[in-house]
């Protein structure tokens, strides 16, 4: 599967709950259909057992005492979990045959336990889950092509462990990991990602980081796969430089100082890009090694 999470999202995933028509009562609803939203106050869940045709289920604010009381619901391919005051993911294996996970803004889970339960699933999301720190158990799911791990949109940063069980994930294709943070800003597992076509990856990486990711993945796309990029104001226009009027470039990676003139700091600019080839060399070197 080489489509990415947003082109899923609105072909298979949001058609089907476009309305956001949230059930009161499933015991009353439309049993034939593909898709349904559920909140606080949905009743009977375990009437979701009724729902043959149901592929697609959103959670919003779904509490753990509801979801304790779900069947098996086998023909589900798409789940959206979002705001829901979940610990762990062990009501998972009520979801044998899910391809699709969103787990969103639960400020309360802690743990990915459940998740080896999803033999089938291809992608999964976990955006502005601020206290789980462990997606070890992420290793196990040896199908997935798609993985998001993000902080949140106002720019909140996910503290992670370390990467390393990234490496066991070689079906990967597109990965994305923004508004984050790991020990010693190391990214360096994801070179291990020999079938990754795209990678987001935060803006503030080290320039060491990136360029080691650029030499050892030469067929994947990456914005910041790049030494520098040219500099913009906020208004989508060039920033000269005062001395020369030479557009700005803006270098790759974290640090102050990062907006210069190719002409004016040659100097600075020599070093990056003696910096930035050595570590991307070092990359392809052990890459083909």
């Amino acid at each position: 599967m080489s489509t990415g999470y947003i082109e899923y999202f609105k072909t298979s995933v949001y058609p089907h709950i476009k309305d956001f028509d949230f059930v009161h009562d499933l015991a009353e609803y439309n049993h034939k259909r593909v898709g349904l939203s559920l909140n606080t106050e949905t009743q009977n869940i375990p009437s979701l057992a009724d729902y043959t045709n149901l592929e697609t289920l959103h959670c919003f604010r779904v509490s753990e005492a509801q979801l304790k009381d779900l069947p098996k619901l086998n023909t589900v391919k798409n789940l959206n979990m979002m705001a829901s005051t979940i610990e762990d993911l062990s009501f998972l294996k009520q979801f044998p045959n899910l391809i699709f996970l969103t787990i969103d803004g639960c400020p309360n889970l802690l743990s990915t336990s459940g998740l080896a339960a999803l033999s089938q699933i291809k992608i999964l999301s976990f955006v502005g889950n601020l206290n789980l720190r462990d997606y070890t158990e992420v290793a196990a799911l040896k199908n997935l092509t798609v993985l998001k791990l993000t902080g949140t949109t106002a720019g909140s940063t996910l503290k992670m462990g370390n990467l390393k069980w990234l490496s066991s994930l070689q079906n990967l294709e597109d990965l994305t990991l923004e508004n984050i943070s790991t020990p010693k800003g190391e990214l360096s597992p994801i070179a291990k990602l020999r079938n990754l076509k795209r990678l987001i990856i935060p803006a503030k990486s080290k320039l060491e980081q990136i360029a080691y990711l650029m030499g050892s993945l030469p067929d994947t796309k990456c914005f910041h796969f790049a030494p520098f990029h040219t500099a913009f104001n906020k208004h989508d226009e060039f920033l000269n430089c005062v001395n020369c009027g030479t557009p700005k470039i803006r270098l790759t990676g974290r640090g102050k100082g990062r907006v210069i003139c190719k002409k004016c700091d040659v100097e600075i600019l020599d070093l990056h890009m003696k910096t930035f080839n050595e570590w991307s060399e070092r990359g392809r070197k052990e890459r083909d090694g």
